[in-house]
């Protein structure tokens, strides 16, 4: 079956499907685009319907989960999306084996068929070397944690002074058995690991009291604030009592009741460095009191969390590094604990251990959440049994957990709020604001201003891909173009128009390669050497893109001057439009305007090349800028008229 396109040129059916050198979202997109042309083709029989839905939603979600790896946040985000897109593709390729197989349907063409099996082994590879490189980090984090603490783990074990600060934070940990080291995600971060304090949005409270045997008793108080861009500060106080203690003489003869109070002060703070880190720290102040006695001890205790995958994450907490006493002879031995967290179901079931030298004690809890609420179980250091559930609605939460105990059961409620704006979306909002700074910047040839908004850009989004690839890239810029304080030089106003002319095609050449499109960044880096041949430098800055970018050929290139380039881009995309190569056509047209931006021959070919390609509504977005630079084609408003793209 053919078609006309704008100029009334045949649509060929047997074009090539993709292009060597496309990238993959675009091959992705092609290729989703392909199908759905084939299916409009087809008759609509029942049959050929309902395949036909299946196999449209399998081969759009090709791309769209491979965009979504490319934005991930992380290693493991990139590697579960990059995953789901493989899946799609293999479902794709049974869909379209199935249209071929059947006899009294159309048949698939054999170059869907290659290019959808070409998808699914590219797709494999790239998944399986992401996993790869996921399992050898994991492997060595844990090596460098051993041969770091390992002369630190021989230190010898002993004492209970400090034990008040095992007591438990919050009415959920209790729930988990205490496994609570890479599940904690408001104020008692900072009792279980304040690097987790870190990822906090909002200002938090949280309170504890419960009831425990013989008359005692314990309260926690937690408090948290993130800042803008230094990290979030912690507080935490707990208090242990024992009241109406017997008091009896050296006769044993009753003489009064006393109490007996453990008070503790924890101040706790945490940041997080980069996409996946964070670091945290606490001093943690304990005093106790008996009648006509005292004493206290300072200790600090230091934390790392890791999050190695999407809903996966590793810490490591060490408690008591350091300690001092006054009044007491009492030890504060080192207690290191090992912490691991991982959600299933997209997160909604989490399952938490840890491992801790003091006892040593394992730990391990679930959490199932059900909406707002959650249920939770656990088993505790002794083998003890826990379990609870929780409640949060909008900023409050209530926890509630249960110790089964051969003494007795002790209960335990927790409250928490939060209030304030949301620091993580500020963060966003203020990284945002620089990132477009940064953006002006550097499209203005302001390289070292641009470098500086980055780094102020990645303080309140230390995660964000983007940002981190343009700061590794303004930082190449600015070892290119040999800058350190100052900025590049402009040409003057009274400047010849060549000089003029290269500043612009360099400033824009360095901006796409900034930007990640080395090819953009290579075509106009080459017509700013075509402008000045003997500009070494510039060569050099266009040698390393083209190295980098492995597209060593460009080395090779004819210089061409600016119009030249121009024609050679237009005469190229005529021929490959001719051809039935809408896709390479609109890509010559793109160039020609990168190189000429008021060029209304490129925008009018590039509408004629989407319109070819079933994409009226880009078709027109670039008939109408066309219109805009020449008004006085009448030809193309009266078309865009007569098929409904105009008024």
């Amino acid at each position: 079956m053919q078609g006309l396109n704008a100029e009334g040129l045949m649509l060929n059916e047997k074009q090539p499907i993709m292009r060597k050198g496309e990238d993959l979202s675009r091959r992705c997109r092609r290729f989703a685009v392909q199908v759905i042309q084939m299916l409009q083709k087809m008759g609509g029989s029942y049959i050929e319907r309902e395949l036909g839905r299946q196999l449209v939603r399998a081969t759009a979600s090709i791309g769209a989960n491979w965009e979504e790896a490319m934005g991930g946040y992380t290693r493991a985000d990139f590697s579960h999306s990059a995953n789901i897109a493989k899946k799609e593709a293999r479902e794709s390729l049974y869909w379209l084996r199935l249209f071929s197989e059947i006899d009294f349907l159309a048949k698939a063409p054999e170059p869907l068929l290659r290019e959808c099996d070409e998808l699914v082994c590219i797709l494999t590879a790239i998944v399986k070397k992401s996993q790869s490189k996921i399992l050898k980090f994991i492997f060595i984090f844990f090596s460098i944690q051993h041969l770091a603490f390992s002369p630190l783990l021989a230190k010898p074990l002993g004492g209970g002074a400090g034990d008040i600060w095992t007591f438990g934070a919050g009415a959920r940990s209790l729930g988990l058995g205490n496994a609570a080291t890479e599940l904690s995600d408001d104020a008692t971060a900072a009792y279980w690991n304040p690097a987790r304090l870190s990822y906090l949005g909002k200002m938090n409270f949280n309170f504890l009291h419960a009831e425990l045997f013989e008359g005692a008793s314990y309260d926690y108080m937690g408090w948290a604030y993130p800042t803008l861009s230094v990290g979030t500060l912690g507080l935490s106080l707990v208090r242990l009592g024992i009241g109406a203690i017997e008091q009896r003489d050296e006769n044993n003869s009753l003489v009064g009741n006393y109490d007996f109070q453990s008070n503790g002060l924890g101040l706790s703070y945490g940041n997080q460095f980069g996409s996946a880190f964070a670091l945290g720290g606490s001093f943690k102040y304990l005093t106790r009191s008996l009648p006509g006695a005292s004493s206290s001890l300072l200790s600090f205790d230091l934390a790392a969390d890791y999050k190695a995958f999407k809903f996966g994450e590793i810490g490591i907490v060490m408690r008591d590094v350091f300690y001092a006493g006054a009044g007491t002879d009492d030890q504060l031995p080192l207690n290191v604990t090992l912490g691991a967290s991982y959600g299933l179901f997209e997160g909604a079931l989490k399952v938490s251990g840890q491992l801790e030298e003091k006892g040593p004690a394992l730990r391990a809890g679930i959490e199932y959440g059900l909406g707002p609420a959650s249920l939770r179980i656990g088993v505790g250091g002794a083998g003890q049994t826990t379990g609870g559930m929780g409640l949060r609605y909008r900023d409050f939460q209530l926890d509630y957990a249960i110790l089964l105990h051969e003494l007795g059961n002790s209960s335990r409620f927790s409250l928490g709020f939060w209030f304030g704006r949301d620091r993580n979306r500020q963060r966003k909002d203020l990284s945002r604001v620089y990132s477009e700074r940064v953006a002006q910047a550097y499209r203005e040839g302001r390289y070292v201003r641009a470098s500086r908004l980055i780094d102020r850009a990645l303080v309140f989004n230390p995660s964000d891909i983007l940002l981190i690839s343009r700061k590794e890239k303004i930082e190449k810029v600015l070892a290119y173009l040999r800058l350190s304080r100052e900025e590049m030089k402009r040409p003057t106003k009274n400047a010849a128009d060549a000089v003029k002319q290269k500043y612009v095609f360099t400033v824009r050449g360095l901006s796409d390669y900034i930007e990640a499109n080395s090819e953009g960044a290579l075509l106009l880096l080459r017509q700013a050497i075509a402008i000045d041949p003997q500009d070494e430098g510039l060569r050099r800055i266009h040698d390393a893109v083209a190295d980098e970018s492995g597209r060593k050929e460009e080395k090779n290139k004819p210089l061409l001057s600016p119009e030249a380039n121009v024609g050679s881009k237009l005469a190229e995309a005529d021929r490959y439009f001719r051809q039935g190569r809408f896709d390479l056509a609109a890509k010559s047209c793109e160039d020609a305007i990168k190189l000429e931006p008021n060029n209304a021959l490129a925008y009018e070919r590039m509408g004629s090349s989407y319109f070819a390609l079933g994409l009226r509504d880009k078709a027109a977005e670039m008939w109408k800028k066309a219109i805009e630079i020449k008004p006085e084609n009448t030809a193309l408003k009266d078309f865009m008229i007569k098929f409904g793209l105009m008024k």
